[in-house]
């Protein structure tokens, strides 16, 4: 939830009730214990807040990002309406889910590696060392977006029926245990 209010200012979203609503449709979005219908209820509902968003900049603009995105659709016409909401749809959800995530994972990574943390704390390695080497080995992004089964699929033995979850590990390829 902080990712939206650390990074939401700069975008022109206000603190308050429309961002508690657009944090839990967010969530929701990427949320990988619920059914391929919530996930999309979630990203309608998150769409719905993003067009009040522009729809409210549009009569006040700011000095932010959304206002220049708008400005880039209505004058300068650079951008389709569905790209503007698209861009600020990812724009925020990037600094939310992600950042958390990042941040979580990389907290969990060294309290389960105490002689790593102990490199941090000696000076042997920085933070910038742990936020990279947390998105090679524990990306936020690695199982992003939830896939369904669109039909009855046989992968090699294994049946994964109709709607089904599936998730895709993206972060497969910084696992090779040859390569690190």
């Amino acid at each position: 939830r902080w990712g939206v209010r650390a990074g939401s200012a700069g975008g022109g979203v206000a603190q308050g009730e429309a961002t508690d609503a657009l944090c839990k449709a967010l969530h929701a979005v990427f949320g990988t214990t619920i059914s391929g219908q919530e996930i999309e209820a979630a990203r309608l509902e998150a769409f719905v807040l993003l067009s009040e968003l522009v729809k409210a900049k549009r009569a006040e603009p700011g000095d932010d990002l959304t206002s220049l995105l708008i400005e880039a659709r209505d004058q300068d016409d650079r951008l389709s309406e569905e790209e503007l909401l698209g861009t600020l749809f990812l724009m925020i959800a990037g600094g939310q889910d992600t950042t958390a995530a990042l941040i979580t994972n990389a907290g969990g990574a060294l309290l389960r590696r105490p002689e790593q943390l102990e490199h941090v704390r000696a000076g042997r390695a920085t933070w910038a060392d742990v936020a990279a080497e947390t998105m090679r080995v524990h990306t936020p992004g690695a199982y992003s977006p939830m896939r369904f089964a669109v039909e009855d699929i046989d992968l090699d033995g294994v049946l994964i029926r109709k709607g089904e979850a599936i998730l895709v590990s993206f972060a497969a390829g910084g696992q090779d245990p040859e390569r690190y």
